[in-house]
């Protein structure tokens, strides 16, 4: 009797087994190929703040992986813990842009996103007429030239996003779908969280003290002067709208130099002095990160613990496409249903804080602040120049 002749007798036979071992075989590799977890890495050995949240699916589609509530606790972990910035990436690479269904579970993960319907210009628009989700293709202070992350007075366009609102969005993320090649147009993230913990105790108690205005009229004003190519008029917000902030929030430095009006108990030109002079030493290089986008990157900050500027894209128009939504409120992790996250090593801040405490341990700052118009614009000047020292 040949093989083939027995093959139906055996089948037969055996069938259900037969069966049985099949669907164990694709259970096992099912299972093997659907799970998921979050990797989490430091952006940086360099900055003490900013993690990356590589996202491994394994054959799960995009929203399946973020409809995972273990997956959703090591995201909202992430930031966190991060200070404030997270890089979110996929592995293996998707091979397809988000859908705007995917995108959404995305940053819903994160917290509760706001629906804004105001639009600034011809850069800007609405998805599919969805107030949730705003397309970016080059926005104004990214046509501006410049030549250092540090701010020199004008550039780089530092700021947090709508800080002329009250309350302003608590973080904002930002999705690539298409990006210049060889770096071109990357993002710069300033933590003023550790620009914040290298001030002296009595600096940060006056600016903890000290309201600064945040005005859009302000903004647009600031915005034609940063460039001749730059057209005020593609801003088309209400130019009413302001919000005061006191300059320290008992966590990090609230800057915003192109919105800032004026500071209280300053006139305009000591107000422009001091919250320059702020920005300039929290925008030193040691404070910042310079995201360099590749497509499908994700990015996640704080409006509260993080400044940000586009850097210059210079061809006009360019492949540059983003989606961006702002948050009202973010999730909080349930520390007891964290399983799928893989953790880095400990926070490096403290050790990162002792290399730079000799920058300022030696210096004298202001002693005392109070109402004399006089004394306090000799106060003011004390810090401007310690704040210079301090900055570099």
């Amino acid at each position: 009797m040949s093989f083939k002749s027995i093959m139906p007798i055996f089948y037969s036979k055996y069938r259900r087994r037969i069966s049985c071992i099949f669907f164990l075989i694709q259970l096992i590799g099912a299972s093997k190929g659907n799970e998921r977890k979050v990797q989490l890495s430091r952006l940086s050995p360099k900055i003490a703040f900013g993690i990356e949240a590589t996202i491994e699916h394994g054959s799960s589609s995009p929203y399946e992986t973020l409809n995972d509530e273990k997956i959703k606790q090591c995201l909202q972990q992430a930031f966190t813990d991060s200070l404030g910035l997270v890089v979110v990436r996929w592995k293996p690479a998707l091979d397809r842009r988000l859908n705007k269904d995917e995108f959404l579970a995305l940053c819903e993960a994160f917290g509760q996103v706001e629906y804004e319907t105001a639009v600034d210009g011809s850069f800007e628009r609405l998805v599919d007429n969805d107030a949730r989700i705003h397309e970016f293709s080059v926005a104004p202070s990214s046509r501006t030239t410049m030549t250092t992350v540090q701010f020199d007075g004008e550039k780089p366009s530092w700021h947090t996003d709508q800080s002329f609102r009250k309350p302003r969005p608590e973080a904002s993320l930002l999705y690539c779908l298409n990006t210049p090649a060889n770096g071109v147009g990357q993002t710069l993230f300033a933590s003023t969280v550790l620009s914040a913990n290298e001030l002296h105790p009595k600096v940060l108690e006056y600016l903890r003290t000290t309201v600064a205005r945040h005005s859009y009229s302000t903004l647009r004003t600031n915005l034609q002067n940063l460039s001749t190519s730059v057209d005020a008029s593609v801003l088309t917000g209400d130019t009413d709208r302001f919000a005061d902030y006191p300059l320290y929030n008992g966590d990090a430095l609230d800057l915003a130099p192109h919105v800032i009006a004026r500071v209280s108990g300053l006139d305009n030109e000591q107000s422009k002095r001091l919250v320059h002079a702020l920005v300039r030493f929290a925008t030193a290089p040691k404070f910042v990160y310079a995201h360099v986008w590749n497509v499908d990157d994700t990015v996640l900050w704080s409006n509260h613990r993080l400044m940000h500027a586009a850097t210059p894209v210079t061809t006009l128009p360019s492949n540059r496409l983003m989606w961006r939504t702002t948050f009202a409120k973010m999730n909080h992790p349930d520390q007891r249903n964290i399983g799928n996250c893989v953790f880095p090593p400990p926070t490096i801040t403290a050790e990162w804080f002792d290399d730079y405490n000799a920058a300022w341990s030696s210096l004298t700052p202001p002693q005392q602040f109070d109402s004399n118009k006089d004394s306090r614009y000799r106060q003011i000047e004390d810090l401007v120049t310690y704040l210079t020292e301090l900055g570099g």
